[in-house]
């Protein structure tokens, strides 16, 4: 009772004192968990008194954190882990004791910085858990991608809650529950049981993946992925690139195209096929021996592209112009040897080409090299209003030449917010800024999204500017 009139005056202290603050995610996922320990966790481990009680109450906390938060956590996130509760018994107690002993060991590097050096590995040993966690393989018990609303959310929490409560750990019972809760799951969580949601007009998003790319072209229920980002440390198809596809209703792809197999291009794809149905990859077939592409073949069915192959999907048209080797050219590596796409909204019709503002360049990671082949080998290819500018906006990219050909309105830049690299770099903005081109930036606009409708033009939403440009 007093830890709930303590929490009680705590929120309403708050309530007058900054309002506003009650609409923070971080407020709500805080007192909704700490009301959770206070008043469920107790009712739960009564519930289940056939469980010994060092197993009880802990589980029981932590189920009740879990459900609790989850009508605020789920509609942000679009992902919950269903055995969260089972691995908080172990991670708990050993996260616990690696604290007491990183503590323990400043406080030996304070007074004797030697022979702390020497205690390094034991930390290191320590701390091998944590890597196995993250290489454990992927499981929908582990990590459940679910494109709902609050509503929803809160539908979620309340069987689950319901499901909770009547186990007793007796077998005539808690199997029904089991099998109650496993089918919530199926129903409620697995992105692969439902189509695309329809979208009625094509559409190009450039999502925020910090340094690194990745862009969504939809229409109706088709959407493609060009490349996929990456961190060093792994982990940003699940925690970034995933709930940002699924909470846009994406559950799977027709098609994942790789532009470069480099790590901030190819890192989030090894990650997001184990979640998303992908119908194919497509790849340059010179990368197939490289450890990026072996690690999706292992997981999606590759396809080869070449230049000059064109796809349709939808109202997409996307057309091959370079890869880094073209037949009679020489042979391009490093970043030029990139993927070059040509993507088209084509008309219902399709009786003749769209307008100019209905072509998007993406240009991968290319550099002067690449750009001057494609001013010799495609000349007639390059004009588009949309240019995605290569490499992050680095200075050895988007040539003066190159700008004039292509003679884009709009340039989109995928960069991470002060990043080490300097990207974009002045000079390219500078160029940028002479040609008067409108300059999209996802370190500085967040993710942003082109709709394109019937009547022509395009749409411009950013995250950080939620109201809608449009441009004829």
């Amino acid at each position: 009772p007093v830890a709930v009139n303590a929490l009680a005056c705590f929120v309403l202290a708050v309530v007058v004192a900054a309002p506003a603050l009650i609409f923070e995610l971080s407020f709500q996922l805080t007192v909704s968990a700490t009301a959770s320990l206070v008043l469920l966790a107790p009712a739960l481990a009564r519930r289940w008194r056939r469980l010994p009680a060092f197993l009880a109450q802990p589980l029981a906390a932590t189920v009740a954190a879990q459900i609790a938060t989850l009508p605020f956590a789920l509609p942000v996130f679009h992902l919950w882990a269903p055995a969260a509760p089972l691995a908080n018994l172990l991670v708990v107690p050993w996260a616990g004791v690696l604290l007491v002993l990183c503590l323990g060991w400043v406080l030996i590097a304070l007074a004797v910085p030697g022979f702390a050096g020497l205690l390094l590995p034991i930390l290191d040993a320590w701390s091998l858990p944590a890597q196995w966690l993250e290489g454990a393989p992927p499981h929908p018990l582990w990590l459940q991608a679910s494109a709902v609303g609050p509503w929803g959310a809160l539908a979620l929490a309340v069987v689950l809650l319901s499901v909770m409560l009547s186990v007793t750990w007796w077998p005539r019972r808690w199997g029904a529950a089991v099998v109650l809760a496993g089918g919530l799951l199926l129903i409620v969580g697995s992105p692969g049981l439902f189509s695309n949601t329809v979208v009625p007009e094509p559409r190009a998003l450039m999502l925020d993946v910090g340094q690194g790319e990745a862009l969504v072209l939809r229409d109706g229920r088709r959407a493609v992925l060009v490349d996929g980002g990456g961190w060093r440390s792994g982990g940003l198809g699940q925690r970034v690139l995933l709930p940002a596809l699924v909470g846009r209703g994406i559950r799977k792809l027709d098609a994942v195209v790789l532009t470069h197999d480099d790590r901030d291009h190819c890192g989030g794809l090894e990650e997001i096929v184990d979640y998303l149905p992908v119908e194919e990859l497509w790849v340059d077939d010179r990368w197939l021996g490289r450890p990026c592409a072996q690690a999706l073949a292992r997981r999606a069915s590759l396809r080869p592209v070449a230049v000059g192959e064109i796809r349709r999907l939808g109202r997409w048209r996307l057309e091959v112009l370079a890869s880094g080797f073209d037949e009679g050219s020489e042979e391009l590596d490093g970043n030029d040897d990139s993927l070059v796409l040509r993507a088209t909204v084509v008309g219902e019709s399709r009786s003749g080409p769209e307008p100019e503002e209905r072509c998007l360049l993406l240009t991968g990671d290319i550099e002067a090299p690449a750009e001057r082949r494609l001013l010799t080998k495609s000349p007639e290819a390059l004009p588009c209003d949309l240019l995605k500018i290569a490499h992050h906006g680095s200075k050895t990219s988007t040539t003066e030449a190159f700008l004039r050909a292509v003679a884009p309105r709009r340039a989109w830049i995928s960069a991470g917010r002060g990043n080490s690299y300097g990207h974009p770099a002045h000079p390219t903005l500078r160029r940028l800024q002479r040609h008067q081109i409108q300059i999209l930036r996802t370190d500085l606009h967040g993710q942003v999204q082109l709709r394109f409708p019937p009547a022509g033009g395009c749409w411009i939403e950013t995250a950080t500017a939620p109201g809608v440009e449009t441009s004829r």
